[in-house]
C-alpha cells in the first residue's frame, strides 16, 4: 500500500503499482526517491503535522516523514529541522543537510478554484523501538 501526501486528498491510500494518487493525482514518489508505505499515528484533519513511514527508494532503507500542513507552525518546525541536524545521539533521529524540503500540493476546490497548498517536509532516521506516542 502506498499513501498520498496530500492532506486534502479524499481516498489517500493507494495500490503500490501506482505512480500517482487515483484520487487526486498527487505523484506517490516524494522527490522521486521517497514512497509512503503507512502512517505512524492517526491522519487527522486537525492535527498540524503527520508522521509516515516511508520507503527510501534510493538506499532501500526506511525512515520516517513528517509532514506540517499549518504554514503558521513553519518558525517552530524549521526550528525542530536546525536543533535536528545539530545534534548527534543515538536516541535522536539523524536529519541530513537535504533531509529538509517543501512541496506544493493542490489544496481544497477543483479547475481553476483549486489553490495550491505548501507543504513542509523533514525526513529523519528510522530509530528502531517501541513507540512512546501516547
Amino acid at each position: 500500500m502506498s499513501y498520498c501526501i496530500n492532506p486534502w486528498c479524499a481516498k489517500r491510500d493507494n495500490p503500490d503499482d501506482r505512480d500517482r494518487c487515483q484520487t487526486c493525482d498527487t505523484p506517490l514518489r516524494v522527490r522521486d526517491r521517497y514512497r509512503l508505505t503507512r502512517p505512524l499515528r492517526e491522519l487527522d484533519e486537525w492535527e498540524p503535522s503527520e508522521i509516515f513511514e516511508v520507503q527510501d527508494l534510493e538506499t532501500s532503507s526506511t525512515k520516517v516523514l513528517k509532514v506540517l500542513k499549518k504554514d503558521i507552525l513553519l518558525p517552530l518546525f524549521e526550528r525542530e529541522v536546525i536543533t535536528l541536524q545539530q545534534l548527534d545521539h543515538p536516541g535522536i533521529p539523524q536529519v541530513q543537510e537535504d533531509g529538509y524540503f517543501s512541496l506544493e500540493v493542490n489544496g481544497i476546490g477543483s479547475g481553476a478554484d483549486q489553490e495550491v497548498r505548501s507543504l513542509y517536509c523533514l525526513i529523519m532516521e528510522n530509530i528502531q523501538g517501541m513507540n512512546l506516542d501516547i
